[in-house]
């Protein structure tokens, strides 16, 4: 399981408690890459947000299970000093980030069809 206040832990614990299920959290980690890790030598499973995954790494060594009120979603922002101008390299990234968030959703769609 994620750190206590990692977004992905909120998220899960959220939904754990919306249906009353006790939460038994074996392993804590900080690391997702740890986390990714531990599974991938059998320690157990973990929820994960896909983003945290190369396309690689999804299609060759994890999968998704298929589990009522999964995916869960959570709202990104990218945030910036309201009284600043962006520059132009800023611009560029922030259209970077969205199109390919919009590519990532699309693949991901794909590989679990």
């Amino acid at each position: 399981m994620r750190e206590q206040d990692s977004a992905t832990r909120t998220a899960v614990e959220k939904l754990y408690g919306q249906h009353q299920i006790p939460l038994s959290v074996k392993l804590e980690m900080s690391s997702i890459e740890a986390i990714k890790q531990s599974v991938a030598q059998g320690f157990g499973l973990s929820v994960l947000s896909l983003h945290s995954f190369t396309e690689a790494e999804w299609v060759s060594e994890f999968a998704a299970l298929n589990v009522e009120h999964f995916p869960l979603h959570q709202q990104w922002y990218l945030i910036f000093p309201r009284e600043r101008v962006l520059s132009t390299i800023a611009k560029i990234f922030i259209d970077f980030v969205l199109q390919e968030s919009s590519q990532y959703c699309q693949s991901y769609q794909s590989a679990s069809d």
